[in-house]
Formats: C-alpha cells, sequence, structure tokens
C-alpha cells in the first residue's frame, strides 16, 4: 500500500544505520513490525492468568534433559 507520510528522517537514517537495513520501505517494515511484536507482549504481561489458563500451555510430552541430549554432540 502507498501512503504519504511524514517521518523524522533523522530516526530512520539511525534505525537503518543500526539494523544494516538498506532501503527505507524495508526500515519502516521492520519498525512496524517492532512495534507489532512489543504491543503484543504488553497486552500479554498485562493479563492476569490463573493456573486453569495454563492447563495445556505445555505438551505432556515435552521432555527438555531428553532435547538436550540429543542436541548434545557427541564423543569423536
Amino acid at each position: 500500500m502507498k501512503m504519504t507520510v511524514e517521518i523524522d528522517e533523522k530516526k530512520l537514517s539511525r534505525l537503518m544505520k543500526l539494523t544494516g537495513i538498506k532501503t527505507k520501505t524495508r526500515a519502516l517494515n521492520y519498525a512496524l513490525n517492532a512495534a507489532e511484536r512489543s504491543a503484543r507482549l504488553d497486552r500479554l504481561l498485562s493479563t492476569t492468568l490463573d493456573p486453569k489458563d495454563l492447563e495445556n500451555a505445555i505438551d505432556p510430552r515435552y521432555d527438555v534433559r531428553e532435547l538436550r541430549a540429543r542436541e548434545t554432540p557427541g564423543e569423536r
């Protein structure tokens, strides 16, 4: 979607320099994605959860020790 907006060029340049992003369009998309992630995280952290909400949060077959053992390189 094309639109005309006024953007602080200095901030945009700093963002592009910090991230290594080469185009203004990609930098703006990056900034929008970061803002969306931040807003979702804020909403999640402000939500009160009770134990019932967390009952099915983790697969009962999940075993962190088994996963780590599979990811550990063997002896050579």
